[in-house]
């Protein structure tokens, strides 16, 4: 079927818990924080406090589809966007950003969010079987000098 449709999103659709353990937890706060050292700091105590003091491996992430649109919740937070539609203005963590969800390739599905102060590029890639999902997240920042760049595993329950 034709990128977009629901057949097509199908195999994304549910609930995924993490899976990666204490060892991928710690590999993305490293690169958090790593990414944090060139800041000055209070700009770093700042950064640090909106990323570094958050747990990037979310317990439990949901992919939803309907009416053309995706879903996907994290925590307290949906970012609902038309599936290869163009971009949305959606409100996240208290900040506005532009957002697409594009299905790449039948087992990746791509969540792009543009915000005034950067980019964050999260790539959920899902097993052949339907039961493993990775998600590799790629953050650029005008005040980052380097790309941050982690991958957490996640399961479907």
């Amino acid at each position: 079927s034709p990128a977009g449709s629901p057949a097509s999103i199908d195999p994304f659709v549910g609930a995924f818990t993490y899976a990666g353990g204490d060892p991928e937890r710690q590999a993305a706060l490293a690169a958090l924080d790593a990414a944090l050292d060139d800041l000055d700091p209070i700009s770093r105590s700042l950064a640090r406090r909106k990323l570094a003091d958050k747990d990037p491996a979310i317990p439990e992430i949901t992919i939803a589809f309907a009416n053309g649109e995706t879903s996907i919740t994290r925590l307290d937070s949906i970012v609902r966007a038309p599936l290869g539609g163009g971009p949305v203005t959606v409100a996240r963590n208290g900040r506005e950003a532009q957002v697409t969800h594009e299905l790449t390739s039948p087992l990746q599905l791509v969540e792009t969010l543009e915000g005034a102060r950067g980019r964050t590029v999260n790539t959920f890639v899902l097993s052949e079987d339907g039961n493993d999902l990775t998600i590799t997240t790629h953050i650029e920042g005008d005040r980052i000098s380097a790309p941050i760049v982690y991958h957490l595993s996640y399961r479907r329950r």
